[in-house]
């Protein structure tokens, strides 16, 4: 028996009441005919963008066709050849720096109209020192217009193309966490949210003082103030982008302090807003109240689990530059403050394995329950901060200026080296090779991560060249965002290009995997005179699109390697074309020759949305079988077309360790590739694929109806047609990982034909709870909606709307 039933929330599609257009973009049938029009935002029922495409970088080819039949085969995951080569760790370059990075971008403070860059974080604010925070992607700077007070602005740069904006708003510092691409700046009293994407003012408050400092955890910002009328008086508020939640005064008692409290830090972790220099006070962050007062530095940590780890101290014993501080006060989410002997404690930046939720108390590492890990790196003086600690690799910095590499199992340093000293934090970044720091000089300096051997370093007049004196002095910072290398000084920022190929993690794989004794490592694979044959093994869909599993084999005996940078390929059936798409294989060239002489290697493909129109189900159309587990079935052909472009090497060694990461595509996009043709035999494809899985899983049931679109239907400021449609459905498919398409004419549920409707295939026992879904899931009620799928029932009532 069908729900047909009413439920709490829903209205019923019926005469009179406002309803969106049926199937989803076209006049509900009856008397009240309402278009739904698209809501301002853009984008049909469902619509989601479709994931980035790849940067790879775009030259001229040389056709060298390479064309095999090949058994067809079906769909599931795919990685290659090398387990231990690990992906980059979160925080690290993306790609190596083995050699001399040219400037990709450049930025002066008068490209922005101003005098000087200065960090947002309040701590450097202060002093108008140097040190960009950002979000991977975006730099965030203050942008000073006079060296000496000036009015500051906050700017934005891309890290890849060096684009920038400026906002109106002149600010006095800002948040140093990036979250959600927002940053929460103050300015006086007020306090403004900023879309780091765009640079515009998102929101802002009034606050009922002035702001001194800011912290931001992604929900709400925390600034703390002073009472510029009542001395020994200072306030907290927390402000989302809505509204001011609340607001705190405190009369804080005569007492001494830690050292002269002209630098301050702040730090907000979701459960808790602390405030470090001079005097240390930590805060619940629900309802503002005092959890910690004490002494201390502004040295301040958060730990893994939300805790915050402060430097408190004795003032009776203070002495320049350390006498007195300690021991380290763990402040937990739920209030509870644990005293642990020492001077500074940190969370590792780069981390992993045991490491991950780590952290040093000195050069102790422990876990945050206070677990002793059982050995310690002897350290200079000082607080430690720790930039590394993955693989083998534990390395620390010491009193700000001396760099510490140690093994990971037993603390034994491998070397040291002197390094200038960066107030923001401890500017060392690695590729998974090499560590990078600013030297002595200013210079920029490559070393080797396992022996500190100097591989490269550039001068600091190519980094925008610190002053002779003052502040100007400075070290410059060094940041990693994705594969650019961006440095900064109060002069210049720059971003650099990486020289190399993917970077791994520390320890693993590429640049630490040494040929075997006795093997082939001394011997060469070139080029081969005829192309490879590629033979698919696997298909998949995943989030980053079409994943096609390629068994890449050499023609000569004596292997081949392939190295474009613009290598097209190219994959078709006896239906059509399934995807296309040009690959980067400059930095990670496949070596098809191996020392146990076979010939090949497993190489993963990705074709992200727009560069695919066939999805594995629909291989099994025309008598090619395709088996549940993905693997290759009988009959049918699927023809690979490979351009393999101008190659970059002649020659590589036989040992050379191929990169396990997939190589995504640029796209090559289906409509250019097959000249619009195809798309409508593939969407006839995939609806036919997909007919049966929906009368046996899904007829009778009310499921949500996420678009219907046909070809030469205007919408959102473009003609529809057979490509487009198939390129949304895609879309969606991907999103929900099951996604079906109904050609309506099939079925009688709609009232009208020729209309491609796609469904999400979660079933519900009615419509209220499809409705719920669709809530759920983020869209408005002109997204998505309930809809029963029946092959028996008419239109009347099996389509329900809500508000």
């Amino acid at each position: 028996m069908v729900d047909m039933a009413s439920s709490t929330g829903d209205s019923d599609a019926v005469p009179g009441q406002w309803q969106p257009a049926a199937p989803g973009n076209y006049p509900y049938p009856g008397p009240q005919q309402a278009y739904a029009p698209y809501p301002a935002h853009g984008g049909p029922p469902g619509y989601r963008p479709p994931p980035p495409r790849s940067r790879a970088p775009m030259f001229a080819a040389i056709a060298v066709a390479c064309v095999a039949a090949l058994a067809v085969v079906g769909g599931v995951m795919w990685w290659t050849t090398r387990s231990d080569d690990a992906p980059p760790l979160a925080g690290q370059l993306t790609r190596e720096y083995p050699t001399v990075p040219k400037a990709a971008w450049t930025l002066t403070p008068a490209q922005l109209g101003g005098v000087a860059f200065a960090s947002p974080n309040p701590l450097a604010a202060i002093y108008a020192t140097p040190g960009p925070v950002h979000d991977g992607r975006t730099i965030l700077t203050l942008v000073i217009n006079q060296r000496s007070g000036g009015e500051r602005r906050i700017a934005g740069v891309d890290s890849v193309t060096g684009s920038h904006w400026v906002n109106d708003d002149p600010v006095d510092a800002c948040s140093d966490e990036v979250v959600g691409a927002r940053i929460v700046c103050i300015s006086g009293s007020q306090v403004h949210f900023i879309d780091t994407r765009t640079g515009r003012t998102v929101a802002s408050h009034t606050l009922p003082g002035k702001g001194f400092t800011v912290a931001y955890d992604g929900k709400a910002a925390y600034v703390r103030g002073f009472n510029q009328t009542e001395a020994r008086s200072e306030s907290l508020t927390k402000v989302t982008a809505e509204r001011i939640e609340w607001h705190r005064q405190y009369r804080l008692p005569e007492r001494q302090s830690f050292g002269s409290g002209d630098a301050t830090r702040v730090i907000a972790t979701g459960k808790l807003f602390g405030t470090a220099g001079g005097r240390v006070m930590v805060y619940s962050a629900d309802n503002g109240r005092l959890l910690l007062d004490r002494p201390g530095s502004y040295q301040m940590s958060a730990l893994p689990d939300g805790s915050l780890a402060v430097n408190v101290a004795d003032p009776q014993a203070f002495t320049m530059p350390l006498g007195g501080l300690g021991p380290v006060a763990v402040v937990r989410p739920d209030g509870t403050v644990t005293d642990i002997p020492g001077l500074s404690i940190t969370a590792p930046a780069v981390r992993s394995g045991r490491f991950g939720d780590a952290v040093f108390v000195g050069g102790r590492p422990m876990t945050v329950d206070g677990t002793d890990l059982g050995w310690q790196v002897t350290a200079a003086p000082g607080a430690v901060e720790v930039p590394l600690a993955a693989g083998p690799y534990v390395a620390l910095v010491s009193g700000g200026t001396t760099l510490t590499v140690a093994d990971a199992s037993t603390g034994a340093p491998k070397w040291s080296r002197k390094m200038m000293w960066v107030m923001t934090a401890p500017s060392v970044v690695t590729d998974g090779r090499l560590l990078l720091f600013p030297a002595e000089n200013g210079a920029l300096t490559a070393v080797d991560l396992e022996t500190g051997a100097d591989v490269w370093s550039l001068p600091a007049s190519a980094l925008g060249g610190p002053g002779s004196s003052g502040q100007d002095s400075l070290a410059p910072t060094v940041s990693a965002l994705g594969e650019v290398l961006v440095a900064g000084t109060r002069e210049h920022i720059t971003g650099f290009a990486p020289t190399g190929g993917r970077a791994s993690a520390p320890g693993s794989g590429r640049g630490t995997t040494k040929p075997k004794s006795g093997g082939s490592g001394g011997k060469y694979v070139t080029r081969c005179g005829s192309a490879p044959k590629f033979t698919p093994e696997k298909f998949t869909t995943s989030s980053g699109g079409l994943g096609v599993r390629m068994k890449v084999t050499a023609t000569c005996p004596k292997g081949d390697l392939l190295s474009g940078r613009q290598t097209r390929v190219s994959l078709s059936d006896g239906n059509g074309a399934i995807a296309s798409g040009t690959f980067d294989f400059s930095t990670d060239p496949l070596v098809l020759s191996s020392d146990r002489g076979d010939d090949s290697v497993t190489v993963d493909l990705t074709f992200p949305s727009g560069s695919f129109q066939r999805l594995p189900d629909t291989l099994a159309q025309g008598g090619i079988a395709v088996t549940e587990s993905g693997q290759a079935g009988s009959g049918g052909n699927i023809m690979v077309d490979c351009d393999p472009g101008q190659q970059t090497v002649e020659s590589l060694p036989r040992n050379h360790v191929q990169s396990s990461q997939p190589h995504v595509a640029t796209p090559v996009p289906m409509s250019s590739a097959t000249g619009g043709r195809g798309c409508s035999a593939a969407l006839r494809m995939q609806s036919d694929s997909d007919r049966a899985f929906i009368s046996r899983v899904l007829n009778n049931k009310w499921v949500a109806q996420l678009s219907s679109k046909r070809p030469g239907l205007v919408a959102d400021g473009k003609t529809w047609d057979d490509c487009a449609i198939l390129d949304e459905f895609l879309a969606l498919r991907l999103r929900f990982d099951d996604a079906r398409l109904l050609d309506s004419g099939q079925w009688p549920v709609f009232s009208y034909t020729a209309w491609w409707v796609t469904v999400a295939t979660v079933t519900f026992r009615g419509p209220a709870a499809a409705n719920s879904w669709c809530r759920t899931n983020g869209f408005d009620p002109e997204h998505c909606f309930a809809k029963l799928v029946s092959t028996t029932a008419g239109p009347d009532n099996s389509t329900r709307y809500w508000r």
